[in-house]
């Protein structure tokens, strides 16, 4: 781990803090310049027999990746491997809400036909619509950013029976990626399930394991809501035009302020080649850490990779940074804005988070 605070004293404490949190045992360096990764430490793989994919509180925080579900007020809590990973399940029948058309299904890169069945391996959606916080998402999404004059735009429409379209234009109103599928709450978590995508792979299997994880394929994705907005944990290259930075952390000690050890996290489930049910392939993690630091911002990113029952954690990286909290929902961490609300906290930086109900220029 990499800490831009020269004093042995400020090491020593930090070390302690993350000892709490379960990270004992790892190698901490010494960075003079704020703000930079110097280096970065190696991180313990988690067990592949993972028990969920939300993260825990402070107190059962585990280093490995492999925490259980935190009970943020975000939903039922349950943990997302009880999931039935079985194709059962019904999806709704018919044009949903009269957008799936023929001419949107060409458009999502769909191969022939509307999406009425969910894809074989993967958990059954979910119903949706049992509780405000999946009432609370229908409509569409755009980036707040978007606009004639800008290089691209993006939109994300979810149904009232839990559909989903993704759309990215670039300047000239060509579609650059797109999807569609299915999307439901699950504890601190949106589920995306993608029946079709029509762009790169959101992170770069093939690179890692020499097969690319085309559609259909689920990501389970870190969010938080704030007044009108939606922070979403998603791989940078979720978007063509420039990386996605967006991060939807949810809080895990307690307390009213920013002041807390806050996670964000992401995962891709795929069916790898020879397999017949989806599995979990790669979690990323941001961990955002007001405590351990007094004064300033811990920063930490965690990936771990997951094959034929292994796990492999890639090297982790930290770093610090100074902050400025209100202490009534908005902090800015190394200038960058954001906001929280209850137990949730969304990055605020440009082009990083969705508005509800905003125009979206190329439709």
């Amino acid at each position: 781990m990499t800490i831009a605070d020269p004093t042995k004293a400020a090491v020593i404490a930090l070390a302690l803090s993350a000892a709490s949190c379960g990270l004992e045992g790892k190698r901490f360096s010494v960075c003079s310049q704020e703000g930079a990764i110097c280096e970065v430490f190696d991180t313990e793989a988690p067990d592949a027999d993972v028990s969920g994919s939300d993260h825990a509180s402070r107190d059962t925080a585990a280093s490995d990746g492999t925490q259980g579900s935190a009970d943020t007020g975000s939903g039922s809590g349950d943990s997302v491997h009880d999931t039935d990973t079985t194709s059962g399940g019904t999806a709704s029948e018919g044009d949903t809400d009269g957008e799936e058309s023929d001419e949107s299904d060409e458009s999502d890169g769909s191969t022939g036909g509307e999406l009425l069945e969910p894809p074989a391996g993967f958990p059954a959606p979910q119903s949706f619509g049992d509780s405000v916080l999946e009432t609370d998402l229908i409509g569409t999404w755009v980036l707040p950013t978007s606009g004639p004059t800008l290089a691209y735009s993006m939109a994300l429409e979810i149904t009232d029976q839990g559909r989903i379209r993704w759309r990215e234009y670039d300047e000239g109103c060509a579609t650059t990626q797109s999807g569609a599928g299915w999307v439901w709450v699950e504890g601190s978590q949106l589920v995306f399930l993608f029946g079709n995508w029509n762009g790169p792979a959101p992170w770069p299997v093939q690179a890692k394991y020499g097969w690319d994880a085309e559609a259909p394929f689920m990501i389970r994705a870190g969010y938080a809501p704030a007044l009108g907005h939606i922070g979403l944990t998603l791989p940078p290259p979720i978007r063509e035009a420039e990386p996605w930075a967006g991060q939807g952390y949810t809080r895990t000690v307690g307390g009213t302020t920013a002041q807390d050890i806050w996670i964000a996290e992401t995962e891709l489930w795929a069916i790898a080649p020879g397999a017949q049910q989806s599995d979990i392939v790669v979690r990323d993690r941001s961990t955002l850490d007001f405590l351990s630091q007094p004064g300033a911002a811990v920063s930490t990113a965690n990936r771990w990779w997951f094959s034929g029952g292994q796990a492999d954690a890639e090297p982790a990286a930290s770093w610090l940074s100074t902050y400025v909290d209100d202490g009534v929902g908005n902090v800015a961490v190394a200038g960058t804005p954001h906001v929280y609300l209850g137990g949730r906290l969304a990055n605020f930086s440009p082009g990083n988070n969705f508005l509800l109900g905003g125009e979206v220029f190329c439709e």
